[in-house]
């Protein structure tokens, strides 16, 4: 596992041939965990870098979500100046409560997943993937819920 850097993230997106850049929800969210595990498994497909951008600080990723992956790259973005950067979108009441929201809640669970603390970060906030080529976004993922993960196999290069 590699904590980056701002800085060392927009090196990884203009130098890296391929790049997968996941914004996670709060790390009490069980769609969180259900989106580290999906991605983990692209991953094995995607023959790219795949970095991790969550809203709290270092120390809290490390005792919460790092056992998820323990060898992904990851920013902490507390101030999610990075979220605000991609246009990492905010649900309403529909988007985190809603039934599409119930419905990936249930499968998430029956998976395993549970919820904790959100620590510091927006609970509002939508997952996101952004997939680049060259420094150039090809695909991106803008979660219409709270449980609206991207399908993975369409990106499998």
């Amino acid at each position: 596992m590699t904590t980056l850097t701002k800085e060392q993230l927009d090196a990884a997106i203009a130098e890296e041939p391929a790049l997968m850049l996941v914004f996670l929800r709060h790390r009490g969210c069980l769609f969180t965990r259900q989106l580290i595990e999906s991605t983990q498994t692209a991953a094995e497909q995607w023959h790219g870098r795949v970095i991790l951008v969550h809203q709290n600080p270092a120390e809290e990723y490390d005792t919460t979500l790092e056992p998820l992956w323990p060898n992904a790259d990851h920013v902490a973005d507390p101030q999610a100046e990075l979220y605000q950067r991609f246009a990492v979108q905010r649900g309403g009441m529909n988007e985190m409560f809603g039934l599409r929201s119930w419905l990936a809640g249930i499968k998430a669970f029956l998976r395993g997943h549970r919820i904790g603390s959100k620590g510091n970060a927006d609970g509002w906030t939508l997952p996101t993937v952004i997939w680049f080529e060259n420094g150039t976004v090809v695909r991106e993922h803008h979660g219409q819920h709270a449980g609206d993960h991207p399908d993975f196999d369409l990106a499998a290069r």
